[in-house]
């Protein structure tokens, strides 16, 4: 187990996406960082103890100035204290944290963000363009906040394919219903989203020969394995998902089995 440094970096930007959606860009004070996508950040905008720990949050860009994207939605006090944050304003940082996703090996790399699920998914978008084909995909439940935050994707990436669960936005179906949609035997899909989209995603494993990687989000406490907080139960045993993840196999997570 390594103990990761905290650092300070400064917001030098901030946009309000939708009602409780925000994006901002941080800019740390240490040298240019190496970062993979599916790796994260602990990120603290307070200087209280309340909230006590710090938050996760995935990196959604990582610039050339050496700045990090990072896209978020409103859930609780930590990230209600980030969004209030203001540019100029000093945040304490750690990371990056966990092993990110590996190498892509398959002819089109599908990458399925569920909401702001796709955040780490739009930084393995942009870092591997070059290098491999790619097909983005959205989904989302209809909710007005986020058709102003799926457009807002659809501007930057405008092949995105988007799916709403009311066929407000979008086509009709989960996102998962789309995945049943496009996918071929070569494709490689990584994904990140909520609980309920993973125990739907066993129907769709059969149909791609490699395996399914997914970046599962969990509450967490230090970011580097120490508290054991953030375990889940896998094949091989207890993992962290700060340390050892956040990226696995699906067919290693045992609540994902059908």
């Amino acid at each position: 187990m390594q103990r990761l440094s905290d650092f300070r970096a400064t917001v030098i930007e901030k946009e309000s996406i939708a009602p409780g959606i925000w994006a901002i860009k941080l800019k740390p004070e240490k040298l240019r960082l190496r970062i993979l996508p599916g790796q994260f950040f602990m990120i603290r905008a307070w200087s209280s103890k309340d909230p006590f720990l710090f938050r996760p949050f995935a990196v959604s860009g990582n610039n050339p100035d050496g700045s990090l994207d990072i896209s978020f939605k409103v859930v609780g006090r930590g990230t209600e204290l980030l969004a209030e944050c203001e540019r100029g304003q000093k945040v304490l940082m750690r990371g990056p944290c966990g092993n990110g996703f590996p190498k892509p090996l398959g002819k089109r790399l599908v990458l399925a963000g569920g909401a702001m699920g796709i955040a780490p998914l739009l930084f393995a978008r942009h870092y591997y363009e070059s290098s491999v084909r790619t097909l983005l995909l959205l989904g989302v439940t209809g909710e007005p906040e986020w058709e102003l935050f799926s457009k807002s994707i659809i501007q930057k990436f405008p092949d995105t394919l988007l799916f709403s669960e009311n066929g407000m936005i979008g086509r009709k179906g989960t996102i998962v219903d789309g995945l049943a949609e496009i996918l071929d035997e070569n494709d490689e899909v990584w994904a990140c989203g909520p609980e309920g989209m993973f125990h739907a995603m066993g129907k769709i494993k059969e149909r791609v020969t490699l395996p399914i990687w997914v970046s599962l989000e969990s509450r967490m406490a230090c970011g580097y394995g120490g508290c054991l907080g953030c375990a889940v139960q896998t094949r091989e045993g207890p993992k962290r998902v700060c340390a050892d993840g956040p990226v696995f196999r699906l067919k290693e997570i045992i609540r994902y089995e059908p």
